[in-house]
């Protein structure tokens, strides 16, 4: 089923939120799983607009709360 530009603005307006800072991890699991859908989204498109901040969203989160071990080398 081919969708007209009326279809595709009316779901990018529904999977657009209004994503704010990370501060639980149900947040930043819905903002990963968004990551992911318009992982490779056009430039110059909302989607990559929306990528772009996602990906800052989700760096912070994890600079935050994920730490790694040490490695010894």
């Amino acid at each position: 089923m081919l969708l007209n530009n009326m279809d595709v603005n009316l779901e990018v307006e529904q999977n657009n939120m209004n994503w704010k800072v990370i501060k639980t991890e149900a947040q930043y699991k819905k903002a990963l799983k968004r990551t992911m859908e318009i992982f490779q989204a056009a430039k110059g498109t909302p989607e990559a607009d929306e990528l772009d901040l996602l990906l800052v969203l989700v760096k912070d989160y994890e600079d935050k709360h994920i730490h790694f071990p040490e490695l010894d080398i």
